[in-house]
């Protein structure tokens, strides 16, 4: 969840676009007012934005470390069923907040990555052009009708360099009509990631974001 206090009333805006706009509109004082110290917030856990940028391998590691003891908890038959509750927990908190960062480390695909849909009971085929741990974008042929939004809508696909295909539901975000141009585009909001389908999709997204960094790293005199 993203959220800021409102420069005008200092009450707090929530919204999971802040990190997509430049100004918005304050639900307490209707006052519309620039985006600016955005707070990254998951069940009681609240980190600036920025700072979250700063520290994000350190996370990262973190991340890694109890994915690692939650599997060593799993396979123990000492460890009491609340302590392996209380792991996932933190380990589902933890995904959360990274997910924060989701227009920094979105990941942008050259050449696309095919994809298979479910929608309104009949399966189509498209385009994967960017995903990150919140959702995804989507080109399909323009002979296809374009989803709506709000409707449901279901994923399968595997990413580059990845056996593993991805099947995940999800709701039509937005969807732009061209005429001008042989495809639709449209948005993906994921639903409710399961466990195995959040840390697949993290450590592609981290290894991704990883090697852009080093790419920048070598081009920097």
């Amino acid at each position: 969840m993203l959220m800021m206090k409102c420069p005008q009333c200092s009450k707090f805006i929530v919204s999971g676009l802040l990190a997509e706009v430049k100004t918005t509109t304050c639900s307490h004082c209707q006052a519309v007012v620039p985006v600016g110290n955005i707070l990254v917030s998951a069940n009681g856990f609240t980190l600036d934005r920025e700072d979250l940028f700063k520290r994000f391998f350190h996370y990262k590691k973190l991340v890694d470390e109890v994915a690692k003891e939650k599997k060593l908890l799993e396979k123990s038959h000492t460890t009491s069923e609340e302590s392996k509750k209380s792991i996932k927990r933190f380990l589902a908190i933890l995904l959360e907040v990274m997910a924060g960062a989701r227009d920094n480390f979105r990941v942008q695909f050259s050449p696309n990555v095919p994809i298979r849909l479910l929608y309104c009971r009949q399966f189509l085929s498209g385009f994967l052009l960017n995903v990150s741990m919140e959702g995804a974008c989507i080109e399909m042929p323009k002979e296809d009708s374009c989803p709506k939004a709000d409707n449901p809508i279901s994923l399968e696909f595997s990413l580059p360099g990845q056996d593993k295909t991805f099947s995940i539901d999800g709701t039509v975000s937005w969807a732009k009509k061209n005429s001008h141009s042989p495809v639709h585009s449209f948005g993906i909001k994921f639903a409710d990631l399961d466990e195995e389908n959040q840390i697949s999709l993290w450590q592609y997204i981290f290894q991704a974001a990883e090697n852009q960094s080093h790419q920048q790293q070598k081009h920097t005199p």
